[in-house]
C-alpha cells in the first residue's frame, strides 16, 4: 500500500505509460482517507474555533490542489492499461452519466501483455517467458 502511494508521488507528472487496477484503487482508497479525515478535522476545528478552522480548511484546500496533478496523471495512466486514451477522462465533466461512465472504465481489466502505452505494469513470472519478469 505505502509503495504504491510513494509511486504515486513519483511519477505525479508522468501521462505515459500504464497503472494497474490494484495500484490505482490503493491510491484512490488513501487519498479518500486523507481527504475524509482532513474534512473531518476541518469541521472539528471550525466549531472550535475559527482561526484553527481556517487553518484545516488551508491545509485541505493544499492537499487537493497538489494532488490534482498526480491524480490526473494516475487516471490517465490507468485508461492506458485498458488500452483507452487518457482524454477519455475529460467523459467525467458530463453531468450525472459522465462520472459514472469514468467508473467503470477505472473498473475495467487492463490489457493483458504489451499495448501501445507500454508493458503490462507490475507483470508477474511469465510462463511464455520461460520464468523471467515479463516487464524487464
Amino acid at each position: 500500500m505505502v509503495v504504491a502511494y510513494k509511486e504515486f508521488w513519483a511519477r505525479w507528472k508522468d501521462f505515459d505509460g500504464r497503472s494497474g487496477l490494484e495500484k490505482f484503487w490503493l491510491v484512490f482508497l488513501i487519498n479518500i482517507i486523507i481527504t475524509s479525515a482532513l474534512m473531518f478535522i476541518t469541521t472539528v476545528f471550525s466549531a472550535l474555533n475559527s482561526t484553527l478552522g481556517l487553518i484545516a480548511w488551508i491545509l485541505y484546500l493544499v492537499y487537493v490542489l497538489v494532488s490534482f496533478i498526480p491524480d490526473l496523471a494516475l487516471g490517465v495512466r490507468r485508461l492506458h492499461d485498458s488500452d483507452k486514451t487518457g482524454w477519455m477522462l475529460l467523459i467525467g465533466l458530463v453531468p450525472f452519466v459522465g462520472p459514472l461512465v469514468v467508473l467503470v472504465l477505472m473498473v475495467l481489466s487492463g490489457t493483458v501483455g504489451p499495448n501501445k502505452y507500454g508493458p503490462q505494469p507490475d507483470a508477474k513470472l511469465n510462463a511464455t517467458t520461460g520464468g523471467e519478469d515479463a516487464s524487464a
